[in-house]
């Protein structure tokens, strides 16, 4: 697996340079409102008209947002089902496979009740090429095995659920992109990501989530002390794709 060193705080400015200053932070979206003459934004700022707006956030978020969604959007946006995962940065590593040799970047914990959330370590050394003393690992769901003075800090995230869902994605999905408000979706599926364009020039403002296609972070509690210096070296973002969160 490919990474680029320094992970997106090394490519993201270079990309967002050109309107870097028409980037609004800690401004959530409050409602959009869409007429025939184009769509307007009700946020802290007051109201603001837009001819479109990219919607780049969870579905469930995206059918929140909306005034007035048409029966096609609530079909299709209201499909899919969320979970929420307990997420715990450590430096256990017996969450890993007992033999070295058996060490992955993706390590499932098998055998559990099937009802049960999806359980797996990350190990991230291996996932994000980290050269250091200490073993870093990331563990869905899993808290209760992890040795309480090797965490570092815990997480709790909303997944798209590989679950059924509540009703089969209409197959006119395309009647979405024929309105005033596209939808970005992930990959595979029909996850909508996490960011939200205004216009070509007034870009990517964050809502109450994360960067594009990352779990929606919903609370964090910081650890009571601070990682060793060489997780410093190498910041941890968490891996895209949790097991059985994101369809494809």
């Amino acid at each position: 697996m490919a990474v680029i060193q320094g992970g997106s705080r090394s490519y993201v400015p270079a990309l967002t340079a050109p309107f870097a200053r028409n980037i609004r932070l800690n401004c959530p979206v409050q409602r959009i409102r869409r007429d025939a003459q184009g769509v307007s934004i009700i946020s802290q700022q007051g109201e603001e008209r837009f001819d479109k707006v990219i919607l780049a956030c969870h579905s469930d978020q995206a059918l929140n947002l909306l005034e007035q969604p048409s029966d096609a959007e609530q079909a299709i946006l209201g499909a899919i089902r969320y979970a929420d995962n307990d997420v715990v940065l450590h430096t256990d590593t017996s969450l890993l496979p007992s033999r070295r040799l058996a060490w992955a970047s993706w390590n499932y914990r098998l055998g559990g009740d099937q009802n049960n959330p999806a359980a797996l370590t990350y190990n991230m050394n291996i996932l994000q090429g980290i050269q250091a003393p200490e073993t870093f690992c990331v563990s869905l769901n899993q808290t209760e095995h992890i040795d309480p003075s090797r965490i570092l800090a815990r997480f709790n995230y909303a997944h798209p659920s590989s679950a059924r869902p509540r009703a089969p994605p209409s197959s006119n999905g395309k009647h979405c992109l024929a309105t005033r408000t596209p939808f970005s979706a992930a990959p595979g599926g029909p996850t909508v990501s996490m960011k939200m364009a205004w216009s070509a020039h007034c870009a990517l403002p964050r809502t109450s989530g994360s960067a594009s296609d990352e779990p929606r972070q919903r609370t964090l509690q910081r650890p009571t002390a601070a990682p060793p210096a060489s997780a410093a070296r190498a910041p941890v973002p968490l891996p895209d794709y949790p097991a059985a969160a994101r369809s494809g």
